[in-house]
Formats: structure tokens, sequence, C-alpha cells
């Protein structure tokens, strides 16, 4: 594995799901500000899933070797999601990209890049490596480049109330 990458201990998949209300700072990622208080009590954490294969014809059509490196308008797919993370000001950000992709970012405070792993399931585990255990977190995907911070605040709202609604049941 390269240096570019922090190294990563094995970790044995969790399947205990609960959220933890902790204190924390708010707005940490990029160094803004967050309306995320305003949302959600729980400090959330983001993991973008950015380490797969463009499929062979947008890849021959685009010239991009993965999906985040799509362009629409100027603009890859990665940046807009990523951007659109920024803007909700999660507590962190996580991108999980192969080494090229992750040194074209220009990560902010409270992000990291992580490496994707053998399939799936390991590189959504390399992107929570590091989180506080049964830290609530926001995993998205890099191919949806038309995704608005207003759309994942939305997302985190529902989920808060369904959980305010299922601890009084």
């Amino acid at each position: 594995m390269s240096s570019f990458y922090p190294s990563l201990p094995h970790r044995p998949l969790r399947t205990t799901s609960a959220y933890v209300d902790r204190t924390a700072r708010r707005g940490k990622c990029g160094g803004t500000s967050s309306n995320l208080g305003s949302v959600t009590s729980l400090p959330w954490h983001c993991v973008i899933a950015a380490g797969g294969a463009a499929p062979e014809e947008i890849a021959e059509a685009t010239g991009a070797k993965t999906k985040g490196a799509v362009s629409l308008l100027g603009t890859t797919s990665l940046a807009r999601v990523l951007d659109a993370c920024r803007a909700v000001g999660f507590e962190s950000i996580a991108v999980v990209a192969d080494e090229e992709t992750a040194s074209e970012l220009a990560l902010r405070e409270g992000e990291r890049a992580v490496p994707p792993g053998e399939a799936n399931i390991q590189s959504t585990l390399n992107g929570l490596d590091g989180l506080p255990d049964h830290a609530p977190t926001f995993l998205t995907v890099c191919d949806a480049p038309l995704m608005e911070a207003a759309h994942i605040e939305r997302f985190l709202q529902d989920v808060e109330e369904r959980r305010r609604e299922a601890s009084y049941d």
C-alpha cells in the first residue's frame, strides 16, 4: 500500500447499530459554520464511496477512469458530491478513493482520503475506520452529481424524526 494513505488496521465487521449522544464541535469540515445543528442534535460523519471504476461505455465516452471523475459542466461528480457534503457541515468526511483520485482532492480540516478495499464492504469499513463506535454516519456514493446539501439535510432530519419516534414507543 502506498504511503499516501494512513495505515489502516484490520477491522472486523460490526453488526450492531446504535446512536451515541456526545458533545462535539459543529461544522468542523471545511472550517465553516454549519447549519447541521438545526437539523440534528447528533454529530454526524460522512463517508463518500469514490473507488468504483467507470463503466466501459462511460469511460470511453468521457475519458474518466472512475465514476467520480466523470465531469458534468466542468466539475467532476466527486467534487460536486464533496461540496454538497461540506455545505452540510459533517463532523468529518472520509473519501474512499484510489490514490490518483485522492491526490487531486483539496482536502480540508476534518476530511481524509482512505483507500478502497477489495470489495465494497471493505471499502465502507475503511471509510468508517477511526470513527467513534456507533457514530451516526451518512454513507453516499460519488456518482450523484445532482445531490445538494438540502437533500442531505432533509434525509438527516427524517432520520432524526424517526429516531425520536422510535425512542418514544
